[in-house]
């Protein structure tokens, strides 16, 4: 991968002729505000934030001003406002920025409005049993995809096929490679259901380092411990073949950077939306780079601890590892734009923004899909043979309320039969294999079958 290349505004303006370079900026600046050719260009060229090397290559309207001068006039205007991320700096002991545009804005709105499961159900006509039903799938799937995908992402080389059976049957990992993805499993689950109630801390960090390399690092001493050794400086440096990609702040500096952003996670008297603060989460643990290995899951876990804390419960059921997965060159571009274009956090932002967004596509597909499924189903029960009106309406409710306990009292009241017939309702769903027959003393009760919704699917 190329190390990206940006022009330096400061050398620009310092040349000789720096007072007309200045004077040639506030003509272009001009011609923003008059909404001409060029300054429609320079607009849309600040809402997509291309960086340098693909603005270089954008084909320019008719004008005399060079590219520079044109990169220049977007730096020192359009993107001088961007807001300063407290606590929070470079190696060089700048401050990072981000940038809220038009469409950072527009993006998270949507966000907000789509990772509601109120917003995403109110018009299904679902009820709410139904509704936990389906998300309590979502969520196991989801867990396990995201725990495969994050550790391929690392490398791990396994079937999803065999680490579903694997997580699923609870057997032992016998490879690196599934000790990883159980691991990060373990981590998902941690992060979602025990942690989220807590403040961020070194130590929770280090918590869920330690879930995710349990039993993988060569020394056990280095398992949820920051790096605090010369030595291991040479092994988290980021290389691409024989590029130096990134060389992360020396250990020394890792307490201090670790705290800081802690600090800037739990400090709620400046505001910023939850999902930009998961982001630069996300960017700052790859950034510091406090572990000897593991930065990319630990990043991407307290990712999903931060919005899960911050009441975004739907993202419990979606994979940004599948989405980054896909798009791995864009995701290690998206950090170097920030590291070498002067700290501007915008361009993974504008990145993650897009993983999240279609990982929001994913969610809905898959709601959409399981109405479709649950139309089908209503459709497949009327189509009975065999069944009476009072045994598919207990159908209906039996595929909303799978924890349903039936009994023969109960539905010769609901439906003002006699004893016999309602046992003979019961035991002919037992026998058709929608229910399942038990006894408690000498009272009969009916629980459903794991597998009604095959039995009703099938031909």
């Amino acid at each position: 991968m190329k190390i990206p290349y940006f022009p330096n505004v400061r050398e620009y303006l310092e040349e000789k002729q720096g007072d007309t370079k200045f004077k040639d900026l506030m003509k272009i600046h001009d011609e923003v505000h008059s909404e001409s050719e060029l300054g429609l260009f320079l607009k849309k060229a600040y809402e997509h934030y291309f960086p340098w090397d693909k603005f270089n290559s954008l084909p320019l309207p008719n004008t005399n001003y060079t590219r520079e001068a044109l990169w220049f006039y977007i730096k020192m205007f359009m993107r001088s406002s961007g807001k300063q991320v407290k606590n929070v700096v470079d190696i060089s002991g700048r401050p990072f920025i981000f940038s809220l545009t038009d469409k950072i804005l527009k993006n998270l709105h949507f966000i907000d409005m789509h990772l509601s499961d109120n917003l995403v159900f109110q018009h299904m006509g679902i009820d709410e049993d139904q509704k936990q039903e389906w998300l309590k799938k979502r969520i196991i799937s989801s867990l396990i995809d995201e725990a495969i995908t994050s550790s391929q992402i690392e490398g791990a080389a396994t079937t999803r096929k065999q680490a579903k059976a694997m997580i699923k049957s609870g057997k032992k990992p016998k490879t690196n490679d599934e000790k990883m993805i159980l691991n990060n499993y373990r981590a998902i689950r941690l992060i979602t259901e025990d942690l989220k109630e807590e403040a961020l801390s070194p130590d929770l960090i280090k918590k869920i380092h330690g879930v995710l390399a349990q039993d993988l690092l060569d020394d056990s001493d280095e398992v949820g411990q920051f790096r605090s050794d010369d030595k291991e400086e040479e092994r988290v440096r980021v290389w691409d073949d024989d590029t130096l990609l990134f060389e992360p702040p020396h250990h020394s500096e890792v307490e201090k950077r670790i705290s800081a952003l802690c600090d800037f996670a739990n400090d709620d008297n400046e505001f910023y939306h939850p999902v930009i603060k998961a982001i630069i989460l996300h960017f700052m643990i790859g950034y510091i780079h406090p572990f000897v290995d593991g930065n990319g899951r630990t990043a991407r876990g307290l990712f999903y601890w931060y919005l899960v804390r911050k009441g975004y419960r739907l993202f419990e059921y979606v994979s940004i590892s599948e989405v980054i997965k896909k798009s791995i060159g864009q995701y290690k571009r998206a950090y170097l734009y920030t590291e070498k274009d002067d700290g501007d956090l915008t361009y993974f932002i504008y990145y993650h923004l897009d993983v999240i967004l279609k990982c929001i596509k994913t969610l809905e597909e898959y709601i959409a899909k399981k109405i479709v499924e649950y139309d089908k189903l209503i459709k497949r029960i009327r189509q009975q043979e065999g069944i009476n009106l009072r045994q598919i309406d207990l159908l209906n409710h039996a595929i909303r309320h799978k924890d349903a306990v039936y009994t023969i009292k109960g539905h010769l009241n609901s439906n003002k039969i006699s004893w016999a017939t309602a046992r003979s309702d019961l035991l002919n769903l037992v026998d058709k294999r929608f229910l399942s027959q038990h006894k408690s003393g000498k009272e009969l009760y009916f629980l459903v079958t794991d597998h009604i919704e095959d039995l009703l699917m099938s031909p």
